[in-house]
């Protein structure tokens, strides 16, 4: 690989030593567009436009299957977020977020083992979205679903073997070094309050509390709506719980779920999240404190409030069968 070392790049590259955190499908994909346009920067963000234009057209079935008003499309072509980190600055999210998406509708849709093929497809360009599976996995496909997943990662990786143990790349180090820590909320606050604690061995919990919470929403039962929410769900709690760094181009993974499901904690934090970059501009690059608060005092004040009033309006009126109260078009989708 020496030989695709340049003398203009190469040498303004940060951690040379460390292989990449990007796994199979991510380099399967850079390999198909360089086949397309070289090296060429504009040629790589025009693509990421083209699947975000995709991610829009999914999006637009999704409504139109569930009789939704099609004016949501707004919440993620108007988003602040969206156009800067795919089109400006060209973040891989582009295709990420467009495979997600499609495995979305597939699922909606009721073609629930194409859409877990689309869905691995997108955990192995950007490994957060395999979280979802379990929301994707209901009675009766449960096993079928898993080895469809599995399988699709393992083919993935197969051109790759020879890595070894360097299969993971960057992953061990991301998850072990303080020094990667980037403009996180709980586990900043968890390493404020309990400074004697492994910074390695807080990031493992919040991966077993991520885990465990993938294990609930896969031993529940679940309709093709609830399994939808449910996804949204686990993709805030990922958010919330990251366990190495934040960065801004991540929280696109939630955009999605607030056209079927708007919420406006999570609208704000999508614009207040690109404060972040103001550690690149902060002395010895540490981050503000003020701008971690402006971040996520914010999302975590209106996500309580919102859980609170969902509580004692759940006291005053009996749920439905399901437990539903939100989007009655969506109800009516057919189980």
């Amino acid at each position: 690989m020496k030989g695709l070392r340049d003398e203009k790049v190469f040498p303004n590259i940060n951690r040379k030593d460390y292989p990449t955190l990007y796994p199979a499908g991510a380099q399967v994909f850079f390999r198909v567009v360089y086949s397309l346009v070289g090296d060429s920067v504009t040629g790589f963000k025009a693509i990421m436009v083209f699947f975000d234009i995709l991610t829009l057209v999914m999006l637009a079935a999704l409504l139109r299957s569930w009789g939704l008003n099609l004016a949501r499309l707004i919440i993620y072509a108007w988003n602040p977020l969206v156009i800067f980190e795919i089109s400006y600055s060209g973040h891989l999210e582009g295709v990420t977020v467009f495979l997600m998406t499609a495995a979305l509708y597939l699922y909606a849709t009721r073609k629930k083992m194409v859409a877990i093929f689309m869905l691995a497809l997108s955990a192995a360009v950007k490994l957060y979205p395999a979280l979802l599976l379990a929301a994707f996995l209901n009675r009766g496909i449960r096993i079928k679903g898993i080895l469809i997943f599995a399988s699709t990662i393992i083919l993935l990786y197969l051109p790759f073997i020879a890595a070894g143990t360097h299969l993971s790349g960057f992953l061990p180090v991301y998850l072990n070094n303080p020094y990667e820590s980037f403009n996180l909320g709980v586990k900043y606050l968890l390493m404020g309050l309990m400074p004697g604690i492994e910074y390695r061995v807080l990031s493992w919990l919040f991966i077993i509390v991520l885990a465990i919470a993938g294990l609930v929403v896969f031993l529940k039962h679940k309709n093709t709506v609830q399994a939808v929410r449910q996804g949204y769900m686990l993709t805030g709690l990922l958010i919330i719980l990251m366990p190495a760094s934040l960065h801004p181009w991540y929280v696109i993974l939630v955009i999605p779920f607030l056209v079927i499901y708007p919420n406006p904690a999570w609208l704000v934090f999508t614009c207040t999240v690109s404060l972040s970059y103001l550690k690149y501009t902060s002395p010895n690059g540490i981050m503000p404190l003020w701008v971690l608060l402006v971040e996520y005092l914010p999302l975590f004040v209106m996500l309580s409030a919102e859980f609170i009033l969902s509580r004692n309006k759940g006291r005053a009126k009996p749920a439905d069968t399901d437990g539903r109260y939100n989007n009655r078009k969506i109800m009516k989708v057919r189980r």
